[in-house]
């Protein structure tokens, strides 16, 4: 219950007599007012016995203006009957109430779970939104809440029709669920009390170590949950595509899914943690589905496949390209029982040109189908700018606009017969909106046709230099011989008059040792070569290519090694200090940095990290004196630092600068684990063991 100090005009309106007034006033000549309760906790030992407006006469029989003489009568009287008489309205009213014990009622014991905070329902919480001190609220929603969901400040009601009253019985019900069983979640806000809410969670038990906090003697301490053992099995389930009752739309929506990505963790310059988008069935012997990568940016985290609007099953991501705006997915055939959902027919083939009528076909964020006539616009050389954060952008693609399209989340352009010549994509610009363009299936080729015809990872082939376009007037005027020209100009194949320059090159490659930014490629092994396409087509399988190029007015020939990438990013991070380590990945190499040392993706709120000033985009070199030039180095370096031992962190930050940070470790709250990327495409977490005795923090 609260208290407020009001003047004497104000109690003297709500019900105070002109003796009580003047007995206060003689009594207490120095004061200026009385106390009125102004709220009241539900469910407590005040409730139902007080009201708001109740003004304080006395406290066990002695008058009281001042909170210093109720908190003195009320910390001595814990757990006793105390005596208070009260003015409501005109009356005078004599009131024994029990007072309640404020530690027993705040929080002495918490749960952490999928980057989840649970804890008992708070005093000031039950204060503040006007509701009762019981049940158990989510201090922070982590990833597998916020999937069904439940943000900060929920109060968790049951699971399943379980109730939770307590984080005993929360652990004794979720301990039921096997990982990545779905569970039906009822629950009220903190601010909307009075409307329940549900949801339905993923159980996750894989990407954090559940466990339970409790203060002992001052000393917080912590045991691991034992999660259930056996894993969640998915039944076979038979669904049909959705239809729309167009005989070319319902043959291409057999092959169309909606695809949901989530990530617990950004890692590898992704741009958020849930993405949702239209993939293509490639091929449905496999399981093969093709999507941008606006919906699948990376390797770690969480994909499902949604067929039909109507079966959802999980998925593996098994191919991130490293330099086109596309991924692969598979799902378990097995799952889907028998249906009539089909690998749809590429054309590789096709040319598209301006004013050629297509078709579009789509699902929506809905998962409605969508169908649309259209016409090409122009095919162009695809520029997205850098943001100011290095993150997932695609170079060297030529692509599709059309006159007009309707949004969505992605789709496939097909031909008057159902064959599919370019995937609708949605690319991320640097402002963190969509842009949507058909990328032609030419394009990837040689990727799709790896997967389908073999059991192998394909490797992309790469010279690992972002081309742009430059008119043949301005390649003339860079030293461009004639003869180049003159084969440009009356070529029946090349339908544009450009020819391509380097904008970046990628450190640590072949090409950064032989050519330089602004070069003009004319021909790689004796071949002209003008568009993206081209130029992937004639390093592809190959160890090495000679490169006719015009760098200054002069031309030169050079021998570059080709670059064999896979569609992996980064298999292993490293949680330290709050800090999220890994390698330096391709989207902050593309920008010319060399710097030495681990990347430093993001860090966690509240954590060593954050209060110490380790930041994001920079790198660690030294931990103490130890270089860490790599993440199996860095790990040895921490993995013997003692808790609450101030550590020498060096870094150095996108432009080179150095700086030296002094961080306090603490292995208590904050302890050291690693994930990494299994040869099944799923991942392991484990915990280095902590390096001083819990008893001596």
């Amino acid at each position: 219950m609260i208290w407020e100090h009001k003047p004497y005009h104000f109690v003297s309106s709500i019900g105070v007599s002109e003796e009580i007034e003047t007995l206060f006033r003689n009594e207490f000549p120095e004061e200026t007012g009385m106390l009125v309760v102004n709220h009241i906790v539900r469910e407590g030992p005040s409730d139902q016995l007080f009201q708001v407006g109740d003004v304080m006469i006395s406290l066990n029989d002695k008058y009281v203006t001042k909170f210093l003489q109720i908190e003195e009568v009320l910390d001595e009287s814990i757990g006793e009957e105390v005596r208070v008489t009260v003015v409501r309205g005109s009356e005078m009213i004599d009131i024994t109430v029990v007072v309640d014990d404020l530690h027993r009622i705040t929080p002495n014991e918490y749960i952490t779970i999928s980057k989840s905070t649970i804890h008992n329902v708070s005093y000031m919480q039950a204060l503040n939104y006007s509701i009762p001190c019981k049940g158990i609220t989510l201090v922070s929603a982590g990833y597998m809440f916020l999937g069904g969901g439940l943000s900060k400040g929920s109060i968790l009601l049951s699971l399943n029709g379980e109730p939770l009253p307590t984080l005993t019985e929360f652990i004794r019900v979720i301990s039921q669920y096997t990982d990545r069983s779905k569970v039906v979640v009822r629950y009220i806000t903190d601010k909307d009390k009075n409307r329940e809410r549900v949801g339905i969670i993923e159980i996750d038990w894989r990407w954090t170590t559940a466990k339970m906090w409790k203060r002992v003697n001052n000393v917080w301490e912590s045991n691991d949950i034992e999660k259930p053992t056996g894993e969640f099995k998915e039944s076979s389930i038979i669904t049909s595509p959705v239809r729309i009752k167009n005989e070319l739309a319902d043959f291409v929506l057999s092959s169309l899914v909606m695809v949901t990505f989530r990530t617990p963790y950004i890692i590898d310059g992704i741009h958020g943690s849930l993405f949702v988008g239209t993939g293509i069935i490639i091929d449905s012997v496999k399981g093969l589905v093709v999507v941008d990568k606006n919906t699948v940016p990376g390797v770690l985290g969480d994909c499902s496949i949604s067929f039909g609007a109507s079966v959802q099953i999980p998925a593996k991501i098994v191919f991130v390209h490293p330099t086109h705006y596309i991924s692969i997915v598979r799902y378990d055939v097995e799952l889907l029982g028998k249906t009539t959902f089909k690998s749809i027919e590429l054309d590789y083939d096709s040319d598209p040109i301006p004013g050629e009528e297509k078709f579009y076909v789509s699902l929506g964020s809905n998962q409605k189908a969508f169908f649309q006539s259209v016409y090409i616009s122009k095919v162009q050389e695809l520029f997205v700018k850098e943001g100011k954060v290095p993150k997932c952008r695609p170079i060297n693609e030529e692509t599709i606009r059309l006159v007009k399209a309707s949004s969505s989340v992605g789709g496939v352009l097909v031909n008057s017969d159902g064959t599919a010549f370019a995937q609708w994509v949605a690319y991320n610009t640097s402002k963190d909106k969509s842009y949507f363009s058909g990328l032609p299936y030419r394009t990837i080729k040689n990727v799709i046709e790896t997967f389908k015809n073999t059991d192998d990872i394909p490797i992309v082939y790469s010279l690992e230099v972002e081309f742009f376009v430059i008119p043949l007037t301005l390649a003339r005027n860079m030293g461009l011989d004639e003869k180049w020209i003159h084969s440009i100009e009356h070529s029946d194949t090349i339908r544009f008059r450009h020819v391509l320059k380097i904008r970046q090159i990628m450190p640590y490659t072949g090409a950064y040792e032989k050519l330089r930014i602004g070069d003009i490629i004319v021909s790689i092994n004796g071949k002209l070569v003008t568009s993206f396409l081209e130029v992937e087509d004639e390093v592809y399988g190959k160890d090495s290519v000679d490169i006719l190029i015009v760098r200054d007015q002069v031309q030169l020939e050079v021998t570059v090694e080709v670059e064999k990438l896979d569609g992996i990013g980064s298999d292993k991070v490293i949680f330290w200090s709050g800090a999220w380590i890994q390698d330096t990945h391709r989207y902050v190499l593309a920008r010319g940095v060399k710097n030495e040392g681990v990347y430093i993706s993001r860090w966690s709120k509240g954590s060593p990290a954050h209060k110490y000033g380790i930041r994001a985009i920079h790198w660690i070199t030294h931990i103490n004196e130890t270089p860490t030039p790599n993440l199996n180095e860095f790990e040895e370096a921490v993995q013997v630092l003692e808790h609450q031992s101030f550590v020498r962190v060096r870094v150095i930050d996108i432009q080179g600068r150095v700086d030296v940070v002094s961080l306090k470790t603490d292995n208590i709250f904050w302890e050291t684990s690693i994930l990494e990327r299994q040869p099944d495409a799923t991942w392991k977490r484990s915990t280095i063991p902590r390096n001083t005795p819990l008893s001596e923090h």
